[in-house]
């Protein structure tokens, strides 16, 4: 199942759970929410992927401080605008995949906090995770 996001990717995990094929059905999700990371510690799902917002912050806020200026942006690619039928520069990021053995860089990015993530039967699966 390839879900848009953790939360369509958690109902899929329930219908899974529900079904006795939970960790038999791949199961994805992005955003790297609580859940999401929860259902990849348990194994219930097996990826989400995650984009780091201080990044994106810290791009979007040097274009605004230029375009502010009167200065093009500092871009590094294009994306093509369909409707306009135009390239538009582009400021793009390399989103991450996170699976069981990396999910500790989203609490290391402070994106999610241990002790949210790590409550209850996740308190052993995130210690086995190096999460603190």
């Amino acid at each position: 199942v390839l879900a848009a996001n953790d939360n369509l990717g958690n109902a899929a995990v329930a219908v899974a759970k529900k079904n006795g094929q939970s960790g038999k059905v791949a199961i994805t999700g992005q955003d790297a929410t609580t859940q999401g990371l929860q259902n990849i510690l348990d194994g219930s799902q097996c990826m989400t992927v995650y984009k780091p917002v201080k990044q994106e912050a810290e791009a979007a806020a040097k274009l605004a401080v230029a375009l502010l200026k009167g200065e093009k942006g500092e871009t590094n690619g294009t994306t093509n605008d369909p409707t306009g039928k135009r390239d538009v520069p582009s400021v793009l990021l390399n989103p991450i995949g996170i699976f069981k053995d990396n999910v500790k860089q989203v609490t290391d990015d402070g994106f999610v906090k241990p002790a949210e993530l790590c409550k209850g039967a996740y308190a052993a699966k995130c210690k086995t995770a190096g999460i603190q």
